[in-house]
């Protein structure tokens, strides 16, 4: 049966000490609500030790020193369908330095995305705890917030809505429903035993590559996400690197509060020499190693809901056996997707499905 991990207030919540540096962990020891998941963690110890061997690009001997810290629950009252989600701190040789995400998708699978985000922020939150007063971390508005007793705030904000805040009423139920829980303590770091690739076990064929982009920009404040999407991949397929979202949202006579129709994206890639064509529905790795392989990155768009359904635009540019590599334009990096489920779990933890997609093609 597939375990639940977002619990009533009659469950417990476990304390973890998450200290970002073993030789400074006076310093910068930090104590978060977290909780045992045991299909959770059995996950991120299986396959952390690849993700991470695949973010470097190094060698399985030059990833000795991998650690796992405890599973911190990304609280979350405000979206039924949200899947649950936790954050797990994973130390390189003593150092903090990524998070992995791992997400219940349903049905026992789970995904993991691997990435810098949040690490930063976490590592803020030192000094604002003890353990007495641990800091829960929770998603609200589309951003993620902290509290404790005696102070809250934002770790991570909707890069859309800058002026949104946490909801009130949000803060005070996780509030009320954490001082019915019992509090206690566990070790510093997991003792989650991390899963070594074996260098001589049968590998699967796997299709693996990648179109390297760049970074050029980020959304902000706007609702350009297609725009910025396109403009990206035009810039890779044409080589004019002066191609920007505002080229776009010009070319079709938006302001920064309208997103870009349709027949302009059509329109403007035909200026170019290009066919746009998008569809309803999820595309797979095959199709993206294919297009991959011909130098072509490929639109795709996310919906999630929030009080209403709300839509955003990714650049899908790469594909790791059943993950897809994807760019979502509220930030500066590339990150995985699951191309099976079609679910991508953004920075924030803000959890989306695919809907629909788009592919490029030479006139």
């Amino acid at each position: 049966m597939k375990t639940k991990f977002i619990l009533s207030v009659a469950f417990t919540l476990l304390l973890s000490v998450l200290s970002v540096s073993a030789n400074e962990s006076d310093t910068y020891s930090i104590y978060v609500t977290t909780q045992n998941s045991e299909k959770a963690d059995e996950f991120a110890a299986k396959n952390v030790y690849e993700l991470v061997e695949t973010l470097n690009e190094n060698t399985f001997e030059e990833l000795q020193t991998i650690k796992l810290g405890n599973g911190i629950l990304i609280e979350n009252t405000e979206f039924e369908n949200t899947l649950d989600t936790f954050f797990y701190p994973v130390f390189i040789d003593d150092t903090f330095k990524y998070i992995l995400r791992v997400v219940d998708g349903g049905n026992n699978e789970y995904n993991g995305f691997l990435s810098i985000g949040a690490v930063e922020e976490i590592k803020s939150l030192s000094g604002e705890s003890d353990y007495n007063n641990p800091i829960t971390i929770y998603q609200s508005n589309g951003n993620l917030a902290y509290f404790n007793k005696h102070k809250d705030g934002i770790l991570l904000r909707d890069p859309i809505s800058d002026k949104n805040e946490p909801k009130q009423e949000t803060l005070i139920a996780l509030k009320n429903q954490r001082n019915a829980k019992i509090i206690s303590n566990v070790n510093e770091i997991s003792e989650l035993v991390i899963e070594k690739p074996i260098e001589n076990r049968m590998i699967e064929p796997r299709a693996t590559g990648w179109l390297v982009i760049d970074y050029k920009e980020t959304q902000g404040n706007n609702s350009w996400c297609s725009a910025y999407v396109n403009a990206s991949a035009a810039r890779f397929m044409t080589k004019n690197t002066s191609i920007v979202a505002k080229t776009i949202a010009t070319y079709a006579g938006v302001g920064i509060n309208d997103a870009i129709p349709w027949d302009s994206l059509v329109k403007w890639w035909g200026t170019k020499g290009y066919n746009f064509n998008y569809y309803s529905g999820q595309v797979g790795p095959g199709t993206v190693y294919a297009d991959v392989s011909n130098r072509k990155p490929l639109f795709s768009a996310y919906k999630w809901y929030s009080g209403g359904w709300k839509y955003h635009a990714l650049l899908i540019h790469g594909v790791d056996g059943n993950n897809l590599k994807v760019w979502n334009p509220w930030y500066s990096f590339s990150e995985s997707a699951s191309g099976t489920t079609f679910k991508y779990t953004s920075n924030s933890g803000i959890t989306m499905d695919m809907y629909m997609f788009g592919r490029y093609s030479k006139k």
